[in-house]
């Protein structure tokens, strides 16, 4: 059996399993999958702070599947098979050799961070898959000579940047290819190159419009995250917080595995001008390196970086090939591989441990994120169908990750409002209509932890009282929230929208 074929019966079998741990998973969506749903629900050119890719993937499975966890997350798994496959073709084709080819799609299926994205279904994974895609053709036209492949590269990219701007990055790691390896010139002189870009450039046409319509507040809102405002200042701490979150996202061994392979293809790239090398080194090491300096300045997010793992992890196995005749370098190939099998398998069946550190890790923020929505969801349905026997009421929350998911598991997928009293990040619900004039109608507003009511928003009703609510995994706690009954609204005007973007 060749490993094209194996590596389809790999992608089907894994693919199934993650259908099933959907279906039979413990674990709610996570805030921005909801978050994102809520977008599904208002299809639109664009949002606030990414492009409209995941909605309109997230709208097609649920207008198929329903409203449920596996129509949301059903498109990851099919990214992620199709990730699987892409990624297949371009290191068969970095490679040269199908064996290769086939263990590194193995390989990337074990990584924590791939494995988490191809069940949650966030923006990353569709990312991923444009990335891969546009390296498949980058090597078709650096090192085969294909020069047809460049619109292909454009639809890419541009496909990309629907889904996550992170991928206008691509350009720029191909500009240093083309200066690194001498190509720049001659591309420069070409139609390829700019017939790419145009194409590109349509495909981001629905965002740049949207923004324009919306005073650019996409924009501002990843100007804010790059904290450019603050100019450049020093935070080593959060150099240290990145590095860890790398070693698990990525696991130790796989990291540190990529970090050396960049420094031996960077100085073939520099030295030989090996192409595939060049390849691997200089459409990751600069994403590495970017986001490195960034956390020098503020927190970077340790999904940041998943594009610069792509030629990297290509380039790790291609580097392993070549020392496999030595003893110890199997023994770092098998224990990479199998460390990074353990960490995902324990990431996701954390209840297999024993009772008490069960209960001591979902209580973890990586579960705690994920788990409780479903149950706050029911006891917000059974207080909101008592209610509804006084009158029409709505459901607002100060958090905009709680009004998702209440907006999910509440009966009947209400509408529902994120509450802005000023000093918060702004989002996407504060673009939209909000319950303000809803003068007369009752409420239920949810809060995380044991908290008070803000004072401003009390003042808008005749009447509130708290019902507090415990989430809890078997015997152990893992949060709260308070849940405010109110009647009598009296209306709200909120201060002027001048939150963080």
């Amino acid at each position: 059996m060749n490993h094209t074929t194996l590596l389809y019966i790999f992608t089907i079998l894994i693919s199934l399993f993650r259908v099933l741990y959907i279906a039979y998973s413990p674990f709610d969506l996570s805030p921005d999958e909801a978050h994102y749903w809520e977008w599904s629900r208002r299809l639109d050119l664009s949002y606030y702070s990414k492009g409209p890719g995941v909605a309109y993937v997230i709208a097609l499975f649920t207008t198929l599947l329903g409203n449920t966890e596996t129509g949301v997350r059903i498109g990851a798994v099919l990214f992620s098979a199709l990730t699987t496959v892409a990624f297949f073709f371009f290191s068969r084709e970095l490679t040269g050799s199908p064996r290769q080819a086939f263990w590194s799609a193995v390989v990337l299926n074990t990584v924590p961070l791939f494995f988490a994205g191809s069940i949650l279904m966030t923006t990353d994974i569709l990312l991923v898959f444009f990335w891969t895609i546009a390296l498949y053709g980058l090597k078709r036209l650096l090192i085969d000579g294909q020069r047809s492949w460049w619109p292909l590269l454009g639809v890419a990219t541009g496909m990309g940047f629907l889904c996550k701007y992170t991928m206008i990055l691509f350009y720029g790691c191909l500009f240093l290819l083309l200066l690194a390896t001498g190509r720049l010139k001659e591309e420069a002189g070409r139609r390829g190159p700019y017939l790419a870009l145009l194409i590109t450039l349509v495909f981001s046409l629905p965002v740049v419009t949207w923004n324009i319509k919306n005073e650019f507040v996409g924009f501002r809102h990843l100007a804010g995250l790059t904290h450019l405002q603050k100019g450049f200042t020093l935070s080593p701490e959060y150099l240290w917080e990145f590095i860890a979150s790398q070693f698990v996202v990525v696991t130790p061994l796989l990291f540190v595995g990529i970090l050396y392979t960049l420094w031996v293809c960077g100085k073939r790239s520099l030295g030989d001008r090996d192409p595939r090398a060049s390849i691997v080194f200089w459409m990751s090491a600069p994403i590495l390196v970017l986001f490195i300096l960034k956390s020098l300045q503020a927190k970077v997010q340790a999904n940041w970086a998943v594009v610069a793992y792509i030629s990297g992890l290509a380039g790790l196995v291609l580097l392993l090939a070549e020392r496999m005749h030595r003893r110890a370098w199997q023994v770092v190939a098998a224990l990479s591989v199998l460390c990074a099998m353990a960490l995902s398998f324990l990431l996701f069946f954390p209840f297999v441990f024993h009772k008490g550190l069960e209960g001591k890790l979902m209580k973890a923020a990586v579960y705690k994120r994920i788990l409780g929505w479903s149950e706050l969801g029911r006891k917000v349905s059974e207080l909101k169908r008592e209610l509804e026997g006084e009158g029409p009421l709505f459901i607002v929350s100060d958090r905009y990750q709680i009004a998702s998911e209440l907006a999910f598991y509440v009966d009947g997928n209400p509408r529902t409002y994120n509450l802005y009293t000023g000093g918060r990040r702004l989002n996407q619900y504060d673009l939209w209509e909000g319950f303000h004039e809803l003068t007369g109608y009752n409420a239920i507003h949810v809060r995380g932890g044991d908290v008070g009511m803000e004072p401003a928003f009390r003042k808008a009703f005749e009447s509130c009282h708290k019902e507090p609510f415990t989430y809890r995994w078997k015997e152990t706690s893992v949060k709260r929230f308070s849940i405010f009954i109110c009647r009598g609204f009296r209306g709200f005007t909120p201060p002027p929208l001048r939150g963080e973007y």
